[in-house]
C-alpha cells in the first residue's frame, strides 16, 4: 500500500517544501538506516550554538553570549589583545555552502529569548547585564547584508531566562518569565503605559532553593487563544486578554522538576483537522531530580529522570500518563518530525542545567513515535560521538534532517576541559533519509489557488498537482513552523495535519489533491497582512502503519479508482524526508514563470511549480527540500487570507552545494 504526505511549515513568509512518498514492502530496512546516521558539517562555528533557529533563506541564526569572552571566531578591523569586543558571538549558517558569516552583537544575549513575526524577521529579547531589557530584530536576507538591529523601545523587566510565544494577533509577542522576573509583558506594547503583568503561577511555582525551577518556562499556544503555561511540575490555562487563569491542571505525578535548571522539554503533539484542531495533547520528557541544583553544586549529581508525561489538555477531566524512557535524561532538546514521531536529543543522564552541573552525556537520540502503544514507542537511534551538554540545540531543517550544534558547561570557551566549549556541527539524519530509497520520487509539483490577490484564505481550498508512478491511497498534507531553540526549549514549535478532500488521477496522468487551508490565527498564528510560511510534505498515514504492523501485515495493493478520498476518522500520521534541486532545475512561479508583475491580480488562475526531480526517501515517505520562498511565500493572514506572494520568484539550490543532500 503507498501513502503520500504533504507537510508545510511556518517560520515566515516562507514556503520550503519537503516531499515524502513511501511504499509499504519497503520495511526491510537495513539496521543502519532504522537507526539514523551522524555526518560531520563543520569543524567550527566560531561560536556556540546557545540559541539556534531556521530562516526562510535556508540560513541557520547560531549565537551564545556576548559575556564569554574570547570565542572561537574573530570580528575584523580590530585589536584582539587589547579589545575584548573583537570576538564573534553570533554566526549565520548558509545550509547549501556549508559556510558561516560572523555577525556582531551589541547586548549580551545570554540564555535570551525569540520568536519569528509574520514577516520573517527574528524578534529577540532579553538577556543578562546590558541586554536584559534589550529587544533585537533580525530581518533575513539573501546577499549577506543583513545584521541585528537593537530596538530603541526595552522590556519592562529583566529578561534572563524568559519563554517568547507568538499570539495571533498583529506580530504580538508573549513574553513571560525570567530569573527575579515573576511577570510577564507583550511586544510590542499595546499602549506607551503599558508595563509588566504580576504571574502569580511563577510566585507559586518558584523553588529557591533550586534556582527558582521554573525559569524558561513551557508554553504553547492552544487553538481556543489561551495559553498553556508549564512551569516546575505545574500547569495553567492561561486567558492572556483578561489577565487570568482559566484553568489548574493536575501536578505530574512523581519527584523532581522539569523547568530550568531542572530542564526538561516539551513539545503539543501535532493539531488534526480530524477534529477541527480542537483535541490538544502535550508531551514532556526527561528533568532532574529533586535537589538536582543543590546537590551539583556540591559535586553531586544525582540522575535525572526517565519519565515523559503525557496529557490530553483538552479533555473534561484531564490526567497525566507516565511512562518511561530508555534512560534518563536532562537537558534534551524535543523535536518534531515531519512524520509526527518526536526526536529526542542531546543531554545527560546525570545532574542539571548548569556550570559543569551535569555528567554521563545521552549520545543516543530516542524516537519517541506518539501513535503507537505504549510500551513500544521508543526505540534507540544511533549514537554520536560528540556529547551535547548544556548550552547545545538542535533544529529541525527543511530538507528534514536535524541539525545539532554548540555545547558549553564552561563559564568561557574553554577547550581543555573533561566536557570542553563544543563548535562541531553535525547533523543527524532520521531513518527516513536512507538513500536506500533514492528510486522513488514525486516530480514537478504544483500549487494553485483560485484567488486573483495572491492569497489563500484561511479554511480554503488550494489544489496541488505532481507526477506519480503509482497512485496513493492516502494522502496527508501537514505545516511545520520552525521554532526558535535554546536551553531545550523549542518556542513556537507547531505541526499542523491539513485536510485533503479529493485526490484523482488526471487524464495526462499527474495526480491533483485538493487540500484546505488551516482555518484561524489561532491555530496558525499571523500577523495582519503579513505572512506564515509553510513546509510542504508528503507521507503515509502514521496510526494506519503501526496498526498494520502490529497485524504483521503489509499490503502492496492499491486502490484503482480514480478518486481515492481521504479516510474518515484516521489521524494522520507520518514520516518525512528530504529532495534536493538540481543547478539546472527552474522552479516556476506564476503564468509568466517569473515574479508576479502589475497585471497579475487579473489572473484568476494562479499556479506554482516546483521542479523536483531529485529525492532521497525513507520508509514510509518521500521528502523533497524545493526552497524557501521569499517574503510573504504560502502565508496566512488575519483578514482572513492565506496568503502566497514574494518579492524573488527564484531561489535554487545545487545539489552540489552542500554535498550532504
Amino acid at each position: 500500500m503507498k501513502r503520500l504526505f504533504i507537510s508545510l511549515a511556518r517560520g515566515k513568509s516562507m514556503f520550503f517544501l519537503q516531499f515524502l512518498l513511501i511504499n509499504f514492502c519497503c520495511f526491510a530496512i537495513a539496521d543502519q538506516g532504522r537507526g539514523g546516521a551522524w555526518n560531520l558539517l563543520l569543524n567550527s562555528s566560531g561560536v556556540v550554538a546557545m540559541h539556534m533557529v531556521v530562516t526562510y533563506h535556508d540560513t541557520v541564526i547560531m549565537f551564545d553570549q556576548t559575556d564569554a569572552g574570547p570565542s572561537g571566531l574573530q570580528l575584523g578591523g580590530c585589536n584582539r589583545d587589547s579589545d575584548p569586543t573583537c570576538w564573534a558571538h553570533s554566526v549565520e549558517y548558509d545550509i547549501a555552502s556549508n559556510s558561516i558569516r560572523p555577525m556582531v552583537l551589541k547586548t549580551d544575549t545570554w540564555c535570551s529569548s525569540g520568536a519569528f513575526l509574520s514577516n520573517g524577521t527574528l524578534v529577540q529579547t532579553g538577556g543578562h547585564g546590558d541586554g536584559a531589557r534589550r529587544i533585537r530584530y533580525f530581518r533575513p536576507c539573501s546577499n549577506g547584508h543583513c545584521w541585528w538591529h537593537e530596538s530603541g523601545e526595552t522590556l519592562s523587566n529583566d529578561r534572563w531566562y524568559a519563554t517568547n510565544q507568538i499570539l495571533p494577533e498583529t506580530d504580538r509577542v508573549f513574553v513571560i518569565g525570567g530569573l527575579n522576573a515573576l511577570t510577564y509583558e507583550f511586544v510590542p506594547k499595546s499602549s506607551p503605559n503599558e508595563g509588566a503583568f504580576n504571574m502569580q503561577f511563577l510566585h507559586e511555582t518558584r523553588n529557591r532553593r533550586e534556582e527558582s525551577d521554573n525559569l524558561y518556562p513551557f508554553v504553547h499556544l492552544m487553538p481556543d487563544g489561551n495559553l498553556f503555561i508549564f512551569a516546575n511540575r505545574e500547569s495553567i490555562l492561561f486567558d492572556y486578554k483578561n489577565h487570568n487563569v482559566v484553568k489548574h491542571f493536575p501536578r505530574i505525578p512523581g519527584e523532581g522538576g522539569r523547568s530550568y535548571p531542572s530542564t526538561g522539554s516539551s513539545v503539543m503533539l501535532p493539531l488534526t483537522y480530524e477534529d477541527g484542531f480542537s483535541r490538544v495533547e502535550v508531551l514532556i520528557c526527561g528533568g532532574s531530580a529533586s535537589g538536582a541544583y543543590e546537590a551539583a553544586r556540591r559535586g553531586d549529581l544525582y540522575q535525572a529522570l526517565r519519565t515523559c508525561a503525557r496529557m490530553v489538555l483538552t479533555d473534561e477531566n484531564p490526567e497525566w500518563s507516565i511512562e518511561e524512557m530508555p534512560g534518563p535524561r536532562v537537558m534534551n532538546d524535543m523535536i518534531l518530525l515531519p512524520t509526527s514521531d518526536v526526536l529526542i536529543i542531546n543531554g545527560a543522564s546525570h545532574g542539571c542545567a548548569g556550570w559543569d552541573h551535569a555528567d554521563r552525556p545521552v549520545l543516543h537520540p530516542y524516537l519517541y513515535k506518539p501513535y503507537q502503544t505504549n510500551g513500544s514507542r521508543f526505540t534507540v537511534l544511533h549514537l554520536s560521538n560528540i556529547p551535547r551538554m548544556y548550552h547545545s540545540s538542535a533544529v529541525l531543517l527543511p530538507d528534514g534532517r536535524v541539525l545539532v550544534a554548540g555545547s558549553n558547561p564552561n563559564r568561557h570557551y574553554l577547550f581543555d576541559a573533561r566536557f570542553p566549549t563544543e563548535l562541531r556541527v553535525e547533523t543527524f539524519s532520521p531513518h527516513y533519509t536512507d538513500p536506500f530509497f533514492e528510486p522513488k520520487r514525486a516530480q514537478n509539483v504544483t500549487v494553485k489557488f483560485n484567488h486573483a490577490h495572491h492569497g489563500i484564505r484561511y479554511g480554503e481550498e488550494f489544489v496541488v498537482q505532481f507526477d506519480l508512478a503509482r497512485r496513493p491511497d492516502v494522502l496527508e498534507f501537514n505545516a511545520y513552523a520552525p521554532p526558535f531553540t535554546t536551553h531545550s526549549l523549542s518556542m513556537g514549535q507547531r505541526l499542523l495535519k491539513l485536510q485533503c478532500t479529493n485526490f484523482t488521477r488526471q487524464v495526462d496522468g499527474r495526480m491533483r489533491a485538493s487540500v484546505v487551508a488551516p482555518p484561524s490565527p489561532v491555530v496558525a498564528p499571523s500577523g495582519f497582512g503579513t505572512a506564515v510560511a509553510f513546509l510542504f510534505y508528503i507521507c503515509r498515514n502514521s496510526k494506519e502503519i503501526a496498526r498494520k504492523q502490529q497485524n504483521r501485515r503489509l499490503d502492496d495493493s492499491f486502490l484503482a479508482q480514480d478518486q481515492i478520498p481521504t479516510r474518515p476518522g484516521a489521524l494522520p500520521r507520518h514520516k518525512g524526508t528530504r529532495i534536493t534541486t538540481q543547478p539546472s532545475q527552474l522552479h516556476q512561479f506564476g503564468p509568466n514563470s517569473s515574479q508576479f508583475g502589475p497585471n497579475s491580480h487579473a489572473q484568476k488562475f494562479q499556479q506554482h511549480q516546483f521542479g523536483l526531480n531529485s529525492s532521497q526517501f525513507g520508509p514510509n515517505c518521500l521528502t523533497g527540500k524545493v526552497f524557501w520562498l521569499n517574503s510573504e511565500a504560502f502565508s496566512l493572514m488575519e483578514r482572513p487570507q492565506f496568503r502566497l506572494g514574494w518579492r524573488e520568484s527564484v531561489h535554487q539550490l545545487s545539489r552540489g552545494q552542500r554535498g550532504v543532500y
